[in-house]
């Protein structure tokens, strides 16, 4: 076979290919649903976060600069954990207000329905305090959660994502450059 007809039968391949891949995107229907009307969104209470970790020192949730006094570590820590907390809830009812699939219930009117009821943590609400809660704040969910890890990025981790970057890196490169050993390993010590 010639190269013209080599080159002629490559481009009819990759224009097919091409042409295959776009009629593909427009054959599967999109799951894209309208909002619903305000009338008919569920009434979201967003309550406290707890914490499903003990966290002992201050240093593993923040930076500390300089020595701390043994008696003024655990006010800060609980500090500290009461920030984690707040940010936690939050996020998640910034992330659900952001859907506007729901109405969201003020996180001031929720802590007032947990004081009069005398809720103090979330962690463990019997089911009929769960059913006074809902009643009395007339929503249909509540959202609670448990922050089970919170503070400095585990090496592992960052050591796992590096070689899984690195690895596809390379044979994407290897396949590039027909496995030029100098390019490849040129681009590992790049990375490191």
């Amino acid at each position: 076979m010639d190269t013209g007809a080599l080159f002629r039968a490559s481009v009819c391949v990759i224009i097919l290919g091409a042409g295959l891949s776009l009629s593909a995107c427009g054959w599967f229907k999109s799951d894209v649903r309208p909002d619903p009307p305000p009338a008919e969104r569920p009434r979201v209470a967003v309550l406290p976060f707890d914490m499903g970790i003990e966290i002992t020192s201050l240093s593993s949730i923040q930076s500390v600069n300089g020595e701390l006094k043994p008696e003024e570590e655990p006010q800060l820590i609980a500090q500290a954990v009461k920030v984690v907390r707040e940010d936690a809830r939050r996020l998640m009812y910034e992330r659900l207000a952001s859907k506007q699939a729901f109405e969201l219930i003020q996180s001031e009117e929720t802590d007032r329905a947990l004081d009069e009821l005398g809720i103090t943590t979330t962690a463990t609400i019997a089911p009929e305090h769960l059913g006074r809660l809902r009643t009395r704040l007339g929503a249909d969910l509540l959202v609670t959660g448990i922050v089970q890890d919170y503070g400095k990025v585990r090496w592992q981790w960052l050591a796992a994502g590096m070689l899984g970057d690195m690895t596809w890196e390379s044979v994407v490169i290897g396949l590039a450059t027909a496995w030029n050993p100098a390019i490849i390993f040129g681009n590992v010590g790049f990375e490191l």
